[in-house]
């Protein structure tokens, strides 16, 4: 991850998808299956955990009103072709949802294809006024080839080229993984209620690379309860949030050579057991009609095994262990209304980021015990207006970031991690929307909508040497210092809509030295349309877009630190989609 942006922890319908050990296998969702997504920016304190990144809830839960079924196919540039197939099912006062996705492409780079399937299905069942249960299940086959990073001669040459060598060792990922989930919600009254649920996943791993051929195989599971108690605390409204969360992971990982895309001698085998849990408690207390105070505390544990059975090298083989010591993370958070339009509010958190186990155990078979958690303080201030057809939101922050892991990579191109001392991440955010003209059933142009979205992060070294060289008060690598993102929307007649995106993304620095630069660039996406109603049970939507509109020549996800220079991941060219919708209601 990004200096200083990693362990960002996600939910998938209240229940933890990011694995014990800090991983997050966020391509084996498929994003059509995905109703809203709320982002929890910094340390999140309480309720979630330690985490340092944030949080990301993302809900998809079967809530069927009518029978619908839904089908829908995209082509596009780079040999892009993907459909879904959906049909929900109400059941007496519940119902089922179902959906399965494919989705191909060629890729825009030599050895970059990728083909995914995932299936979907989710279960709400209410029982009684007091109790409804909720089931998911995901299956998803992943399969996609790495094309890898270039230095500057070949992106000038050709940014569509593989790396060399990412081809004849066939570097790609092919993963098949399952989760099923089991939610119980159990209302004790009008004022107390519980959310339980629990999981069990499965994960086949393989990623053949340049360097070597991993292989694993795990197994998961776990399991978050919240409590929520409503009541009035000194005549005041009054609610206190309590609960933990648990989870374990189970993984035989083994790697060998690669001898042109095939599995050759092991190299070393490891069984791997990666433990994470904690207790919250959150309190919100309306102490006046316009200042509410919350007050979030949680106790987190964390620890993770390694059990080498196999060294070829001779190093040493048996149990490594690693707890770390129980922490307590606190949160506080003001909210005071100035009137019925606006409000400020203020929060402090901390924050407590466990190196995974990825980055203790690298790719050549060294084990970085010594590696430490990064520990980080939040302070914020915030102020949100919103009145009629105009909102906006306003934040600045200030995050102090203690023996922060940084990434690098050896001659050999194995990606290693080290503790860099401390970081100061201030910054500001701005968001803005306006409606300019409100919806009407009249005219040619029936709506139009603006929103932009700022974001400055001015992110800098405070602490950090490394051998004969001080990077103090450079800025942090992999993060742009200015990002503003700006939304047009327009409704016409015949129920036709066009959104234009544009994204200004400011220049990026590549190594902690801040001697290499990723330049700025600008990229507008288009998307044209329209949604018309054959009869009372059949509606159609028919649209193309445009990506990277003015055909923008930049980096995305690029490799720091890298050794060689290889620093660039060239990101698609101009390309065109097309699509249709169809969907049946019964």
């Amino acid at each position: 991850a990004p200096f200083g942006v990693r362990n960002v922890k996600v939910y998938w319908n209240e229940v933890p998808i990011t694995a014990p050990d800090g991983t997050t296998a966020l391509n084996l969702l498929d994003l059509s299956n995905i109703r809203t997504a709320e982002v929890i920016k910094g340390p999140s304190g309480s309720i979630y955990g330690a985490g340092n990144g944030g949080v990301i809830n993302l809900q998809s839960q079967a809530n069927p009103q009518t029978g619908l079924l839904t089908s829908e196919w995209v082509s596009g540039s780079f040999g892009l072709n993907k459909g879904r197939f959906a049909i929900a099912q109400p059941i007496g006062n519940g119902g089922l949802e179902v959906s399965i996705v494919n989705q191909e492409s060629e890729g825009y780079r030599e050895h970059s294809a990728v083909d995914r399937t995932v299936f979907q299905a989710g279960g709400y069942f209410p029982i009684n006024e007091k109790q409804e249960i909720r089931t998911q299940l995901l299956i998803s086959d992943l399969d996609y080839q790495i094309p890898g990073a270039l230095n500057e001669n070949q992106l000038a040459e050709d940014p569509r080229q593989a790396r060399p060598g990412s081809v004849d060792q066939n570097s790609s990922i092919s993963q098949q993984a399952v989760l099923a989930t089991l939610g119980h919600r159990y209302r004790f009254s009008k004022k107390a209620e519980n959310n339980t649920s629990l999981y069990l996943n499965t994960n086949d791993f393989e990623n053949p690379f340049i360097l070597d051929y991993k292989k694993e195989l795990g197994f998961g599971y776990g399991g978050r309860t919240r409590f929520t108690f409503d009541w009035n605390l000194a005549g005041k409204p009054f609610r206190l949030i309590a609960g933990a969360e648990y989870q374990q992971s189970l993984t035989d990982a083994q790697n060998f050579g690669n001898r042109e895309g095939v599995a050759d001698t092991i190299r070393f085998a490891d069984k791997l057991k990666a433990t994470q849990g904690f207790l919250f408690q959150q309190a919100e207390w309306e102490l006046t009609e316009k200042l509410l105070v919350t007050l979030g505390l949680s106790q987190n544990f964390s620890s993770f095994e390694i059990d080498r059975q196999i060294d070829a090298s001779g190093g040493p083989t048996g149990l490594q262990k690693r707890t770390f010591d129980p922490i307590l993370v606190p949160r506080l958070a003001m909210s005071y209304s100035l009137n019925e339009f606006s409000a400020v509010r203020a929060s402090i958190s901390s924050g407590f980021s466990p190196p995974t186990i990825d980055e203790v155990r690298t790719n050549e078979g060294s084990l970085n015990l010594e590696l430490e958690a990064e520990k980080g303080t939040n302070f914020e201030v915030g102020y949100r207006l919103g009145k009629g057809r105009f909102n906006m939101d306003l934040t600045a922050f200030y995050f102090r970031l203690k023996e922060t892991i940084t990434t690098y990579t050896n001659e050999q191109g194995v990606v290693l991690f080290r503790n860099a001392g401390s970081t100061d991440q201030k910054g500001i955010e701005a968001a803005i929307d306006y409606q300019i003209l409100e919806q009407r059933n009249a005219g040619l142009v029936r709506g139009i909508k603006w929103g932009t979205a700022f974001t400055g992060h001015y992110f800098k070294f405070k602490d950090y040497q490394k051998r004969e060289n001080d990077f103090s008060g450079n800025q942090l690598t992999g993060v742009a210092p200015n990002t503003l993102v700006s939304t047009l929307d327009f409704r016409f007649s015949g129920n036709v809509y066009l959104n234009l995106t544009h994204q200004f993304t400011d220049e990026i620095p590549l190594n902690d030295a801040n001697t290499v630069y990723q330049d700025s660039f600008n990229l507008m996406n288009l998307r044209m349309g329209f949604i018309e109603p054959i009869s009372k049970k059949v509606d159609v939507e028919i649209y193309f877009g445009v990506d990277n509109l003015l055909d923008e020549l930049y980096s995305l996800g690029n490799d720091l630190n890298p050794f060689g220079g290889r620093y660039y991941q060239p990101a698609p060219e101009r390309n065109f989609y097309f699509g249709a919708k169809v969907n049946f209601r019964y």
